[in-house]
């Protein structure tokens, strides 16, 4: 069963024609819970009634004459104090016709969205483009090619007509049962679903989309393995072979990889044609482009196929300020920093600091690839880390995804007096925290670091963080009896103790 709920008999006619509430589908938010979040009304009226648990005082919109709202629905009551199993109770007249709508739960902030429909409803057929810009919950009709299928158990995939893309998730059979085989659905097909539009994590889509119709492409990709599609990144060439059944065929490159792909060659036979592709050598970071085949019918209708192509590269060294900068994309890159704070410690999501700023990780993988390993990788908050991964953004935020580990520099935390008691080390880091006393050098950052019990230590150049240019001390701000934490390996010069490699950390307030 899938992790979201099903949306099962709202498109069967017959439990739409009936009085009886729907089996309750439980859906949660912190503020709201309600019994269900799709109100049937029997075509010939009355009443059904749905339980309420909210945390504050709440008001039903969205019910009345005024235009975009649902004139033909009662709701009683309209609004309420906070409390657990309080009724609800949608209203109509009879009405053959099929109509629905929806109504808002409006409590502390947050909005709980119910779907009332009565009688039968029948799709509007529409493009993708009206879907996007439709009514919540509305059923719609839509044919558009398939682009890319995500996943093969439900039936995910992507549709687009041209006017727009959009995600379907989950297809079923007349008997609302996944069945993805029988559809018989590949890229490049032309499929015709009915759903009803949703929005989930500000993604529009259909969810458990009706399969209604399949006309299949003129043309396709035959099976390719992922390694007979990828470039080496000194440069090389792949060859595709495709199955054709349409007059002529056209293969087009997007315009932002004609800078490093090329045509070499089109050759094999009318029905089975081999396009060869050239990739030149690559400099920069992984990189990949979705190439288009195309043919026509006798009437002149375009068939299409597409294949992703894609090129390794090399791993691109970056501060944080360069990552935050950067476009999201495939291309790796490749950070050293301080491990400031694990904000997940399972999947391990990190904060991870250098000179220029701090670069967001969303995710760890271990050295097999997955996920949710991260206890087991023995790294702590306040270590020193590199890590490898591509760049992208989640709500306009910047960070690296699903990276990997390259190197770990264990660092312990240490008092004065244990440092000092160490030996010489150049590969040994230690985190220190003390009072800043006797700043000699104001260009390099020389002092003296002091603790409580009096145990001195010298400070021999201090830089912004992990990798920071030498010299600009002054730019930390830093003064004469300020408390500061920094990292730094033991070192010694004509007997007296120093902290080489020294990094800046945090002054207390």
């Amino acid at each position: 069963m899938k992790l979201r709920y099903l949306l099962t008999s709202l498109v069967a006619g017959a439990a739409l024609l009936t009085s009886c509430v729907q089996e309750a589908q439980q859906t949660y938010l912190d503020q709201i819970r309600v019994s269900s979040s799709y109100v049937a009304i029997s075509v010939e009226g009355g009443s059904t009634t749905i339980t309420l648990d909210a945390t504050d005082a709440w008001t039903i919109t969205g019910v009345g004459d005024a235009e975009g709202e649902l004139s033909w629905v009662k709701v009683t009551p309209m609004a309420g104090d906070a409390g657990e199993d309080i009724q609800l109770t949608f209203s109509a007249e009879a009405d053959a016709s099929g109509r629905e709508g929806s109504v808002y739960i409006n409590c502390a902030g947050v909005q709980q969205i119910i779907n009332v429909i009565q009688g039968e409803p029948v799709a509007e057929t529409v493009s993708v483009k009206d879907v996007l810009d439709g009514i919540e919950g509305k059923l719609y009709r839509v044919t558009g090619t398939c682009t890319s299928i995500v996943n093969t158990s439900y039936g995910n995939w992507y549709l687009n007509d041209g006017t727009g893309e959009l995600y379907i998730y989950g297809t079923v059979n007349n008997s609302q049962q996944y069945d993805w085989a029988s559809f018989n659905i590949e890229v490049g097909d032309e499929v015709t679903v009915e759903g009803r539009r949703t929005t989930y994590n500000g993604t529009i889509e259909f969810e458990d989309a009706l399969f209604i119709d399949v006309n299949k492409s003129l043309i396709k990709v035959e099976e390719t393995n992922p390694e007979d599609a990828s470039f080496t990144k000194e440069g090389s060439q792949v060859s595709v072979t495709l199955t054709c059944k349409g007059n002529g065929l056209a293969v087009e490159i997007p315009e932002d990889a004609k800078s490093w792909l090329s045509i070499a060659s089109i050759g094999g036979t009318t029905t089975n044609p081999v396009v060869t592709f050239q990739a030149a050598a690559n400099e920069l970071g992984d990189r990949s482009t979705t190439v288009t085949f195309s043919t026509v019918d006798s009437e002149s209708k375009n068939y299409t196929a597409q294949l992703t192509l894609s090129q390794a590269g090399a791993i691109i060294d970056a501060t944080a300020a360069e990552i935050n900068a950067a476009e999201d994309g495939e291309t790796q890159y490749r950070m050293t920093g301080y491990l400031r704070e694990v904000a997940n410690d399972i999947y391990g999501n990190l904060y991870v600091t250098d000179y220029s700023g701090e670069v967001y990780v969303y995710g760890v993988l271990d050295e097999n690839g997955a996920a949710k390993n991260w206890a087991n990788l023995g790294i702590n908050e306040g270590d020193i880390i590199t890590v490898v991964g591509p760049k992208t953004s989640y709500n306009g935020a910047p960070q690296l995804k699903n990276v990997s580990v390259e190197d770990h520099k264990a660092v312990t935390g240490a008092t004065l007096a244990e440092f000092i008691a160490a030996e010489p080390a150049d590969d040994v880091w230690y985190r220190l925290t003390g009072t800043v006393k006797d700043i000699y050098n104001t260009e390099y950052g020389n002092f003296h670091l002091l603790d409580d019990a009096g145990n001195d230590v010298t400070v021999y150049g201090l830089v912004a963080g992990w990798g920071g240019p030498s010299k600009q001390f002054s730019s930390l701000g830093i003064k004469e009896g300020d408390v500061i934490t920094i990292v730094g390996v033991r070192d010694e010069y004509n007997g007296t103790v120093q902290v080489g490699k020294a990094f800046f950390v945090s002054v207390a307030e």
